[in-house]
């Protein structure tokens, strides 16, 4: 048995890859395809993409050349296996826009409420292969330990200041006198901001480790694995109110309700004078079982058909 995986310039989709290969069953295969290219013909194959007996499509955006993808192993007689990443986000919204994808798919993995959004939508039951995963943390890297001053109000990670609302974390350590300790690109930030891109993961767990609470503010739609592996180095995670964020992280997150950006910024702003509330070692061990990259990845094989 041959498994294809694509690689990602995302670190967090790149994380899904790893864990998915490292996990792969005993006696399996694994090649690495490069991802999708936008800038590419829709049918134009991928190197690669032909060699194996799964090919495992990472769909965060452009459905056309996924559905093409997946067109073209089906007609090999090749299994796919969808990890859903993005949709309420992508150009095509509707889930109604990726069944066709779907039904081709052994298994379509995702931590969306996805029989909720179709039902939503107006669509027919769920009538394919669909596994309701979270994304995993290496819980041997992301630890509370060695305990550090937590210096930083909040961390972000956000690419773009306003859908991740890295403005109104930044806006509300302001308010109270804060730091931002930032991953990723550097912005016009109010705040006194530490900003770091490139880092190892030990590096990043030790960052986690000096923040009292961890941003997974994404708008309309996300995962937030910083608010995982944050949260198993005892920075309490913040999300907003939405039932894909309270699905996975329940009672171990703070939530906001997502408004305008001043309302949030009020509300991150009472939050952080606040303060957090200490992470629990039964939290951790609680957060760790549910986000196992072993069992998660494990799961995704079974589901797809992979013995």
């Amino acid at each position: 048995m041959k498994l294809i995986v694509p690689t990602h310039h995302s670190r967090a989709i790149q994380r899904i890859s790893d864990a998915l290969a490292l996990h792969a069953p005993k006696g399996a295969e694994v090649a690495r395809i490069p991802p999708i290219r936008k800038d590419t013909r829709r049918s134009a194959e991928i190197p690669g993409e032909a060699d194996g007996d799964v090919v495992v499509l990472f769909a965060n955006g452009l459905r056309d050349h996924q559905q093409a993808l997946a067109d073209r192993c089906v007609r090999r007689g090749q299994r796919v296996a969808v990890w859903q990443i993005a949709l309420r986000t992508t150009r095509h919204p509707s889930t109604e826009q990726w069944r066709d994808l779907w039904a081709r798919a052994a298994v379509v993995a995702t931590y969306y409420p996805l029989d909720t959004w179709v039902k939503e939508d107006g669509g027919a039951p769920v009538d394919f292969n669909f596994l309701h995963a979270p994304l995993g943390v290496d819980a041997s890297v992301f630890t509370p330990e060695p305990a550090a001053e937590r210096e930083f109000t909040v961390m972000t990670s956000g690419q773009r200041r306003s859908q991740e609302s890295v403005a109104e974390c930044d806006d509300a350590a302001h308010a109270v006198g804060g730091r931002v300790f930032q991953l990723g690109p550097v912005f016009g930030m109010r705040s006194r901001t530490l900003v770091l891109s490139g880092i190892t993961d030990p590096e990043l767990a030790g960052f986690y480790r000096r923040c009292r609470f961890v941003s997974g503010l994404r708008r309309h739609e996300g995962f937030e694995l910083p608010a995982a592996e944050g949260l198993l180095c005892g920075a309490r995670p913040v999300l907003y109110d939405q039932p894909h964020y309270r699905g996975w992280f329940g009672d171990w997150a703070e939530y906001v309700q997502e408004r305008d950006q001043e309302s949030v910024t009020r509300d991150l702003t009472r939050l952080f004078e606040r303060g957090p509330r200490p992470v629990s070692a039964e939290e951790r061990t609680s957060a760790a079982t549910t986000f196992d990259w072993a069992k998660i990845a494990r799961g995704f094989w079974a589901a797809s058909g992979v013995k």
